[in-house]
């Protein structure tokens, strides 16, 4: 994100501490082209600080930085699939760097197994996309009115009747724009000749959608 009262940009990605531990790590940059890691005391490695923000296995975390919050402790949100259940939490953070619960996490009982999407819609809700179920490769979508209370997830996205039979939905990733909300969807076209069922062999492509609600979801130009 660029932070608007600054202009800093900002970045969060997954990466991994030994032996296999997923962790969200922190940047930032002036530019948006050179980019420091700041040294934390957050989650130390052998003793070392680290740019390590949250330790607590995150799965799909995405990083929304909420400019209509008025509580500046809760101006960054998160959601995440979080240790110890694996399935999806919230969390909110005054800097993006130290994260809290926002709630008696899980806030929702689903292992995210990809990317989350996130963001606020104009009347002040929060919409999640995530799947509807651990190697369910479809869209589903939850959503809250106080971050705290998400509800039931619903499937809003999955392949038809037009789209190969090897194809799956990994994951929906959205933003606002102007009357709409434009995304990008992670088509996962599968190994023709793999019948099992995580099916792991595969290759990816995205594809443009839009939506004038965050329920029906409209794939601009489908097969492109």
């Amino acid at each position: 994100i660029r932070r608007p009262e600054d202009g800093l940009f900002q970045m969060w990605y997954t990466t991994r501490v030994p032996p296999t531990r997923l962790v969200l790590a922190y940047a930032e940059s002036d530019d948006g082209i050179v980019w420091r890691r700041p040294e934390l005391d957050i989650a130390p490695v052998e003793g070392r600080k680290t740019n390590i923000v949250f330790d607590q296995r995150p799965h799909g975390a995405a990083v929304h930085y909420d400019c209509a919050e008025t509580n500046a402790a809760w101006r960054y949100k998160m959601m995440a699939g979080a240790s110890p259940s694996g399935r999806i939490g919230a969390f909110h953070s005054a800097d993006g760097i130290r994260w809290k619960p926002s709630a008696e996490n899980p806030v929702i009982g689903t292992h995210p197994d990809c990317p989350i999407g996130l963001h606020r819609m104009s009347d002040g809700r929060f919409v999640a996309y995530h799947r509807p179920g651990f190697s369910d490769r479809r869209v589903a979508r939850t959503e809250s009115w106080n971050f705290r209370d998400f509800s039931e997830a619903s499937v809003v996205m999955e392949p038809d009747q037009d789209d190969p039979p090897n194809t799956q939905f990994y994951g929906l990733g959205a933003v606002p724009y102007g009357a709409y909300l434009i995304g990008t969807l992670w088509l996962y076209y599968t190994d023709v000749e793999d019948m099992g069922f995580t099916k792991m062999s595969g290759y990816l492509e995205p594809e443009f959608v839009h939506a004038r609600g965050s329920t029906c979801w409209h794939r601009t130009a489908q097969g492109s």
